[in-house]
């Protein structure tokens, strides 16, 4: 007689060539995924790669938007006046980012 749950059979702990017993020790099936959430690791892997495209898409737009801000201070601005607003453009944009990062740091 097989004991399906634990995947032996009889003491010794035998199983007979093709088949595998359905889950074995550990709770774990063939595919080593835990039991019954195989469903939820695919689910997983789709959210994950959904935030990743999103990530990408919202990455090229930082981009788009960061020379369009470029582009509007060379546009409004007198040529002696671009470098002073470049520079605190360019201290804004650095000092955000180090903050993102700090706060990103902390909560860890």
């Amino acid at each position: 007689m097989t004991d399906r749950l634990h995947g032996t059979e009889g003491p010794a702990g035998n199983v007979p060539a093709g088949e595998s017993g359905g889950i074995g020790m550990g709770g774990t099936d063939t595919t080593g995924a835990p039991a019954g959430n195989a469903p939820l690791y695919r689910e997983n892997a789709l959210v994950q790669g959904l935030y990743a495209i999103i990530l990408l898409i919202v990455l090229l737009a930082t981009l788009q938007m960061y020379f369009a801000v470029q582009d509007i201070i060379n546009r409004w601005f007198s040529y002696e006046y671009i470098p002073i607003f470049n520079s605190l453009y360019f201290i804004a944009v650095i000092s955000g980012g180090v903050s993102l990062i700090w706060l990103r740091i902390s909560r860890r």
